[in-house]
């Protein structure tokens, strides 16, 4: 039998509808409240004590302590409007700011009405909460069928209100008819036409291509196999993308028996917005920190090759003309200190890097580094005669250099085969040797020692990737991505 549209009606039980509402509170985080004028007594849905933070039916609920519970101003500002909406006996609205269980401050807003008796005396507050922080920083069946039938019109009133301030929207696919009721709410959802045949299969029609497997799983739910759902897809509607969270169970009768899917599809891409801006502050965060690290350490590296040159290096030089001609192996000792000063100095801060760029540094270090120790190398660079971000070049600099230096310590190679490139959003590496290798249990046990941990801690510091193969006798092979920006 094919699937047909009908809107939710007061023809629904109110088993059913307390249903939905439970949803509404699981998935959406909305409260429920009742407030009897008379006893001054209050009822708070599931949804009411997670908002406060409080376990569900752990205390019973008063004004006195919603106001306790409330920031004072509001609280005042609040029982004027509750004042006024039972002399006027119109819907109300407000916000407030309330105190958890945590300690945490939270706003919520509510949207409620006020329930007259036949002589036009207000006698309770209906109301519906929600939690608005991140935006901005059952009936017994033993009741009458008169006291039934008011109370389901309540329900509905709640539900509609509700998924008008939660952006919701509910629904139900009976498993016999295989009809599928639609609420106001997932028209709305959808931008699609009140009175629009719907089914299932419309989740299709609208779900992105990367979500299109999970569309026809979910729809597999609904129709064949009957059981709970929490899925999330993102679907594109005429309006915008939107991200839906999907959350149903399955219904049964007094026996037991499966007869339909209550669901309810909430709108949650705010949500994800703001997680995703986060996320994005996040990591804008840490490169801050990343870029002071790393300008910290090159400035300490240019101060020590400066006194290294400037100092140590012009004290070695004079020392050197004072026992000229006296002492040769003295002197001898000298030239190799003032070498290796030299080298030092070059190795913390080659100036060629920061003048001609990361290009011709690379191929300055292999020349210099790999001919003193019989390496015989190739090197293929591509891409980098354009300027990048200093930064990067700066890190991908020590890390390749040091990836020679332990080449050049302890691989015991004869040749090297380096492969450079800068590509669309990453520069690409490989650097291989035919040195002795290393055991997969060293790898892990000295990777200190072999000079590796400043290569993996700087890859991961920069968000790249990297893979080390290597077993003895075979030598090793290092490949590395690094996403860099341009300048």
């Amino acid at each position: 039998m094919n699937d047909k549209t009908h809107f939710h009606s007061q023809t629904r039980s109110s088993r059913e509808l307390e249903s939905l509402l439970h949803l509404i509170d699981a998935v959406s985080g909305v409260g429920i409240y009742e407030v009897d004028l008379h006893t001054n007594t209050i009822y708070f849905s599931e949804g009411m004590y997670k908002i406060f933070g409080e376990d569900y039916n752990s205390f019973v609920p008063s004004l006195d302590w919603i106001d306790g519970r409330s920031n004072p101003d509001d609280a005042m500002i609040i029982r004027r409007i509750l004042e006024r909406a039972a002399i006027d006996k119109d819907p109300y609205f407000y916000t407030r700011r309330i105190k958890r269980k945590d300690g945490s401050w939270r706003t919520v807003e509510s949207h409620g009405k006020v329930i007259s008796d036949k002589g036009g005396n207000a006698i309770k507050f209906f109301g519906v909460v929600k939690d608005i922080t991140e935006k901005e920083k059952g009936i017994d069946d033993t009741l009458e069928r008169k006291e039934a039938e008011a109370a389901n019109a309540k329900n509905l009133a709640i539900l509609e209100q509700s998924e008008q301030v939660a952006s919701i929207g509910s629904w139900e696919y009976d498993l016999s008819s295989r009809t599928t009721l639609w609420s106001k709410g997932m028209y709305v959802l959808f931008g699609i036409t009140p009175g629009t045949e719907v089914s299932p299969q419309l989740y299709l029609d609208f779900v992105t291509e990367k979500d299109k497997l999970k569309a026809e799983n979910l729809i597999d739910k609904i129709t064949n196999k009957f059981v709970p759902i929490d899925e999330h897809i993102v679907i594109q509607t005429a309006e915008r993308k939107k991200c839906l969270h999907i959350k149903a169970v399955p219904y049964s009768n007094e026996f037991g028996e499966k007869i339909k899917m209550l669901g309810v599809d909430i709108d949650i891409s705010e949500r994800k917005e703001a997680e995703a801006k986060l996320r994005q502050a996040e990591e804008e965060k840490q490169n801050a920190i990343l870029n002071a690290v790393m300008e910290t350490q090159e400035e300490e590296r240019r101060r020590i090759a400066e006194t290294l040159h400037n100092e140590f290096g012009q004290l070695l030089t004079a020392t050197k003309f004072q026992i000229r001609g006296k002492a040769r192996e003295a002197e001898k000792l000298l030239d190799s200190a003032i070498q290796l000063v030299r080298s030092i100095s070059h190795e913390l801060m080659p100036p060629i890097l920061q003048d001609y760029g990361l290009e011709i540094a690379l191929k300055d270090l292999f020349d210099s580094k790999l001919p003193e120790s019989n390496i015989k190398y190739y090197v293929h660079i591509t891409g980098l005669k354009k300027r990048i971000n200093q930064m990067t070049e700066i890190a991908v600099f020590r890390i390749i250099q040091e990836i020679v230096n332990n080449i050049v310590k302890h691989s015991k190679a004869t040749r090297v085969d380096a492969m450079i490139e800068r590509r669309q959003e990453d520069i690409f590496f490989r650097i291989s040797d035919n040195g002795i290798g290393v055991k997969e249990t060293d790898l892990i046990t000295k990777r200190k020692s072999f000079g590796l941990n400043y290569i993996y801690n700087r890859v991961h510091l920069l968000k790249g990737e990297i893979i080390f193969d290597s077993k003895p006798g075979k030598g090793c092979s290092l490949i590395v991505t690094i996403p860099y920006k341009e300048i």
